[in-house]
């Protein structure tokens, strides 16, 4: 993995969506260069960034039926374990 790769920090939230449906995000991170030009180069230039991904599998969590959290956690397992 290099640098420019977005990484999984283990943060996930549920979204609410229509009906009483949900789906998942996952947090995800990566290092960025923020060096301007005209200022020095240094290693203190890279910070991290983050964003929320909406995580596709089967459609949305039903709260009748499946307890969102277990199922979220399998779900994550599995992607881990695929290499994705």
């Amino acid at each position: 993995m290099t640098d420019d790769e977005w990484r999984p920090t283990g943060r996930t939230r549920l979204r609410g969506l229509w009906f009483g449906l949900l789906a998942y995000e996952v947090e995800e991170t990566r290092m960025v260069n923020t060096w301007m030009p005209g200022a020095p180069h240094s290693p203190m230039n890279w910070r991290p960034t983050y964003r929320w991904r909406r995580v596709r599998f089967g459609g949305v969590i039903d709260l009748q039926g499946t307890v969102p959290g277990k199922r979220i956690a399998a779900h994550l397992d599995q992607q881990a374990a695929a290499g994705r």
